[in-house]
């Protein structure tokens, strides 16, 4: 990921890998279905994507980008911050474990924050993550509500519809807050796009809102302490003074 070479492939990778080990720990006899239906889902999401975003004509080109960046020689903060991910993965493994809360999810925020480029940017972008939560959970609640009082399920499509639209559009034009309503586009299909018997609860947001704390504070620990990791934006050098041509001074008046 930190080479640039299919950079999004394998922040997938890792997370699904995440996700299959924890499936596989918890149920270890139906981890072959689960990591199969949860690889078709996958599957089915980029196909429709791809078919969306070719009929709106926003996306022309469906061809994979590899990257520039040349993978030799391999440099040092490449290994240094990935061998941080993986040691703040384990923490945070074992520490939802121990504490009983959902190791996924906590697992999962630590793999999407420690992509950071320093500690700073990685604790505002674990704010963000609550933000988005925070927003999804109050349109999770009003859908809930007004579902309660209409139950038609156009109303239910229209609502679901424009939640995602209204984080998308937040998303594009957020700027540096933009990163929250991506967050909010994740978390309202899973609040209100649910099972009939789960509709109504906030579970889901409850575990990703734990998922999101342990994470950031295991993130937050270990990349405060571990080597070469910056605690803040490098400011770039200033430049040179500039060069001044020479003064000449004018000869002595002769009397």
């Amino acid at each position: 990921y930190f080479s640039g070479r299919l950079a999004y492939t394998f922040l997938q990778a890792g997370l699904y890998l995440v996700a299959v080990v924890e499936i596989g720990t918890a149920a270890p006899t139906t981890v072959f279905y689960e990591a199969k239906e949860l690889f078709a889902a996958i599957v089915l999401g980029v196909f429709v994507a791809d078919i969306v975003n070719w009929l709106a004509g926003s996306e022309g080109d469906l061809g994979l980008k590899f990257g520039e960046t040349p993978l030799f020689p391999i440099r040092g903060e490449w290994i240094n911050q990935s061998l941080m991910l993986s040691v703040t993965v384990l923490v945070t493994l074992v520490g939802a474990h121990v504490i009983g809360l959902p190791p996924a999810q906590s697992a999962i925020s630590v793999i999407v924050l420690t992509v950071a480029p320093h500690l700073q940017a990685l604790i505002v972008k674990g704010e963000l993550r609550l933000l988005g939560l925070l927003l999804a959970t109050l349109w999770g609640l009003a859908t809930f509500i007004l579902i309660g009082l209409l139950p038609f399920f156009a109303l239910l499509v229209v609502l679901v519809f424009f939640g995602i639209f209204v984080a998308t559009y937040f998303t594009i034009t957020g700027g540096m807050y933009g990163y929250a309503g991506l967050q909010m586009g994740l978390v309202v299909p899973m609040l209100v796009a649910s099972a009939p018997t789960e509709f109504g609860s906030v579970t889901p947001a409850e575990q990703r809102f734990e998922g999101i704390i342990l994470g950031l504070v295991a993130s937050i620990v270990v990349a405060g302490i571990w080597p070469f990791f910056p605690k803040s934006e490098r400011k770039p050098a200033p430049p040179p003074p500039p060069v001044l041509p020479p003064t000449r001074v004018p000869p002595p008046a002769v009397p």
